[in-house]
C-alpha cells in the first residue's frame, strides 16, 4: 500500500537516496521503486531491464563471443549469457558440468554454480565471501542480481514454461528472499546472528547493528529509535527462520531443489489463472520430481526418501513467511522516505501498522 500525500501546500523534500529494503530487489518496468544506484536514473534502469544495450556506457557489458553449445552434453539446452555490467571483461570462472546420470540435476546445479559465481565476480572480494552491510551500498548490486535472475530462469529452463513479463516484479522480489536465505545458509552466518544479503553482505540481528545499518542512509537517520522498535522483532523472527532451515541439514542438492520449487511456487501463486500456470508447470515438475527420486535412491536408504522430499515441501511456507517479512521492512522504509516532516516517530509507529492491517484485510 502506497501512502498518499496531500497536494495542498508544498511537498516534503525526498531524499535522492533510493530505498533499499533489506536486498529485496526488483528492477523491471512494473516496479516503481527498486534498488538503483543513485547515478543512473530509473528511466534508464528499467529500459536496461528490457534490453541490456541501452545502459549508458559506463554500465554497458562488453561483447562476448558466443559458443555454440554440444548438442550431445547434458547442458546443450543452458542459454549464453552477457554479464549485465563492463567491470567483467569475461568471466573468468567457468563452473563443470557435474558429471552424474542425472541430467535434470545436472543441469539446475550447473545453473546454480554460474550465478553464485557471477554474483561473486561482481562483489568486493573478502576472505571469507562476506563482509559488513551499508544499506546504501546494497543499491550497488541491484541491477545486477535482477540479471542475475534472468540468468537463472534462462540456464534452468523456467522461462520456456510460462510469460513472465506481468509478474516479473513480484518474482524478482522473491527471487532476493529466497538468495538472501540461501547465502545465509551457505556462509552459516546464521552461528553468529547475522543474515546475509544479496550482495554476500551481512547484517547483526542486534538492536546496535540495526540502528547502525539503517544509520547508512541519510533520511533514515531521523527515524532510527522507530525504525529499531519495528525492525528488531521482523529481524529475530528472521534469525528463527533462518534456523530452521539450518536445523534442517539440506544437502546442496536438496537446497537447489528447493530453490526451483519455491519459485515455480511463487510463478503459480503469482499468475493470473493459477490454474492454467499450474497445468503448464506439470510436465517441468514431472521431470523435477523424477530427477528427485532418482537422487534420493542413489544417495540415501529407502526408508528415508518420503521424509527428506516432505520436508523440502513443509520448508516452502517457512520461506514466504520469511519473504513477507522482507516485505513489511520494505513497506517501513518506503514509509519513512514518503513520510510527511511533521509526523513523529510515534505517528509513524501507528501508521505501520495501520499499513499492514489494510493489506490483511
Amino acid at each position: 500500500m502506497r501512502v498518499q500525500r496531500s497536494s495542498a501546500g508544498p511537498s516534503p523534500k525526498r531524499s535522492t537516496i533510493p530505498v533499499l529494503v533489506m536486498a529485496t530487489v526488483s528492477l523491471t518496468p512494473a516496479m516503481c521503486v527498486a534498488f538503483v544506484a543513485p547515478a543512473v536514473s530509473q528511466n534508464v534502469i528499467l529500459s536496461a531491464c528490457k534490453n541490456p544495450k541501452s545502459f549508458p556506457s559506463a554500465c554497458r557489458p562488453q561483447k562476448q563471443k558466443r559458443q555454440k553449445p554440444n548438442s550431445d552434453s547434458a547442458c546443450s539446452s543452458l542459454s549464453p549469457y552477457t554479464p549485465p555490467i563492463s567491470k567483467i571483461g569475461k568471466l573468468d570462472y567457468t563452473p563443470l558440468l557435474p558429471n552424474t546420470s542425472n541430467a535434470f540435476l545436472n543441469q539446475i546445479l550447473y545453473t546454480n554454480d554460474a550465478v553464485f559465481h557471477r554474483r561473486a565476480l561482481l562483489l568486493p572480494q573478502t576472505p571469507t565471501g562476506t563482509r559488513p552491510s551499508s544499506l546504501a551500498d546494497s543499491a550497488h548490486h541491484a541491477t545486477n542480481e535482477a540479471q542475475l535472475f534472468r540468468m537463472f530462469i534462462n540456464m534452468s529452463g523456467l522461462n520456456e514454461v510460462i510469460d513472465l513479463t506481468d509478474i516479473m516484479s513480484e518474482i524478482i522480489l522473491y527471487w532476493c528472499s529466497a538468495i538472501c536465505l540461501v547465502n545465509t545458509l551457505k556462509f552459516d552466518t546464521i552461528n553468529d546472528k547475522q543474515f546475509t544479503l544479496i550482495d554476500n553482505s551481512y547484517v547483526e540481528i542486534t538492536e546496535e547493528s540495526i540502528l547502525k545499518w539503517h544509520s547508512s542512509v541519510e533520511f533514515l537517520r531521523r527515524d532510527l529509535q522507530c525504525l529499531a522498535r519495528i525492525a528488531l522483532p521482523m529481524f529475530t523472527q528472521i534469525e528463527d527462520i533462518s534456523r530452521q532451515f539450518r536445523d534442517s541439514f539440506m544437502t546442496p542438492e536438496e537446497m537447489t531443489y528447493f530453490l526451483i520449487l519455491s519459485l515455480i511456487e511463487a510463478m503459480i501463486r503469482c499468475s493470473k489463472n493459477s490454474g492454467i500456470t499450474r497445468e503448464r508447470f506439470q510436465p517441468y515438475m514431472n521431470r523435477l520430481f523424477t530427477s528427485m527420486k532418482q537422487y534420493y535412491g542413489e544417495n540415501f536408504s529407502e526408508d528415508s526418501v518420503a521424509t527428506r522430499m516432505g520436508r523440502i515441501v513443509m520448508m516452502l511456507p517457512l520461506l514466504n513467511e520469511l519473504h513477507d517479512l522482507l516485505g513489511k521492512h520494505r513497506s517501513l522504509l518506503q514509509l519513512c522516505n514518503w513520510r510527511l516532516e511533521h509526523l513523529d516517530n510515534e505517528n509513524l509507529y501507528s501508521a505501520f501498522h495501520s499499513m499492514n492491517l489494510s493489506d490483511r484485510s
